[in-house]
């Protein structure tokens, strides 16, 4: 894991897809002694203008969508505990 790195999760409030990240992301967090920053974007306007200011989200259009900062890299979508990990290195 880099040290410093940005990693971000855009959500819904009621989406029940992030809502069974939720396990995952905890997971990945104690795991890694990591937080990932939450940002809602169903009743948060700023935080959704933000969203759609990545690329890659352009592709995806749906939460919850996970953005590596430092290197870019994206995932639109439910995943696994081992793609988050991936997707964080």
């Amino acid at each position: 894991m880099n040290e410093g790195s940005e990693l971000i999760e855009f959500y819904g409030e009621e989406c029940p897809h992030c809502r069974r990240m939720e396990k995952v992301v905890a997971q990945f967090e104690k795991r890694h002694k990591t937080k990932i920053t939450k940002l809602e974007v169903w009743h948060n306007k700023e935080n959704m203008k933000l969203l759609e200011t990545i690329p890659a989200f352009a592709s995806c259009r749906g939460v919850p969508f996970f953005w590596n900062k430092e290197i870019g890299k994206a995932i639109c979508g439910e995943c696994t505990l081992e793609q988050l990990e991936d997707w964080a290195s």
